[in-house]
């Protein structure tokens, strides 16, 4: 199976995620000035935490990707990869029915998406059996 393509969505979504990452959060050489002058700014509202497992709905509300591919893609684009070279394939279940690969999420709707669980090889595995041994994505929907 030829990743190439996967790899090159993988590493555009890499680009894409560092470029919504705001100046004044890649900036580590800044120092405030000193004195009266410099009035305390407010305290930045802190992002809330992200799973690396997990993609709730808040998270994906707003977002402009089409489908739910292209949003792992973006969000979490490991899950995509298939890690030691097996050839295997990625398990996708959709409301707990089987779908035939990681390609058929092109066909769910981010708007209908209430959360999205990724499994690692050994949960995976523990889950559904020895043919998930490169892991599992898990979506469910409205």
């Amino acid at each position: 199976m030829n990743t190439a393509p996967l790899r090159a969505l993988a590493l555009c979504a890499a680009l894409v995620a560092l470029a919504a990452v705001p100046a004044h959060a890649q900036d580590t050489t800044s120092v405030p000035a000193a004195g009266p002058a410099h009035a305390a700014a407010p305290a930045a509202r802190p992002h809330p935490r992200r799973s690396r497992d997990v993609i709730e709905q808040e998270e994906i509300q707003g977002r402009s990707e089409t489908d739910a591919f292209a949003l792992i893609a973006t969000l979490r684009p490991a899950w995509l990869r298939v890690r030691g070279g097996s050839g295997g394939v990625i398990q996708v279940y959709v409301n707990g029915q089987r779908r035939l690969n990681a390609m058929s999420l092109r066909d769910v709707i981010p708007a209908n998406i209430l959360k999205i669980e990724h499994l690692d090889g050994g949960r995976a595995t523990e889950r559904y059996g020895v043919n998930h041994v490169n892991g599992a994505i898990l979506v469910t929907t409205l």
